[in-house]
């Protein structure tokens, strides 16, 4: 288990960098701006493409480890694993700002770089899950404080803030659809900081415990 894991990040890594590349050549080629919904390889298939990555997150997950069901390793691959997924399907549901012919939308300048870039990060972002299952061995041992503010931070400010400011500026200025992942967002960006805010209090309190000794 524990020799398996660095290779697992990297090979996620690959994978990951793999379609993230793939998805942006086909959204720089305009491509989807030529796929029909009446099209079997329309819009549509191309969205359940690259859901699949979450998916395929699943099961390489689960082939790394033999954890009982009900175990607490268990629990915790689970819930990494259904996070990742999730963020997944909201990566997804974002491109579909760019599918200019189901939208009806002209994106103002750079915003259209911008949404690709975020969610192509998003995409390799879940490299940091395996390196996170790595270093507490499938949740055998706890986190340490530092990883889950990283972890936290990347919740927040490089997910959930970006997506959710863009889907703002959308509904507000161009009458774009309100997306019912807004509301995840919103949720994750909360939890995220107040992780983070627990995270800094405990840590001062330990600062302080030490000088006043």
């Amino acid at each position: 288990m524990k020799n398996g894991l660095p290779l697992a990040c990297v090979t996620w890594f690959i994978y990951s960098a793999f379609v993230a590349a793939k998805v942006a050549v086909i959204f720089k080629s305009g491509i989807p701006d030529r796929l029909l919904e009446s099209d079997f390889y329309g819009p549509q298939f191309l969205k359940t493409g690259i859901c699949l990555s979450g998916v395929v997150f699943i099961l390489f997950a689960g082939s790394q480890h033999h954890a009982k069901e009900g175990v607490k390793e268990r629990l915790y691959i689970n819930s990494m694993a259904s996070g990742v997924t999730f963020d997944v399907l909201d990566t997804v549901d974002f491109l579909d700002i760019l599918f200019v012919n189901d939208t009806g939308f002209l994106l103002p300048f750079g915003l259209e770089e911008a949404i690709l870039a975020i969610a192509l990060i998003n995409l390799i972002k879940p490299t940091f899950s395996f390196l996170v299952l790595m270093v507490n061995h499938f949740g055998a041992t706890n986190i340490s404080r530092e990883l889950s503010a990283v972890n936290a931070f990347l919740s927040v400010f490089i997910v959930n803030t970006p997506f959710m400011a863009i889907r703002m500026y959308l509904w507000h200025n161009l009458s774009h659809d309100i997306s019912v992942f807004l509301i995840k967002n919103f949720v994750l960006i909360f939890v995220g900081i107040h992780e983070l805010y627990e995270i800094s209090m405990e840590k001062h309190k330990k600062q302080k415990d030490l000088t006043s000794k």
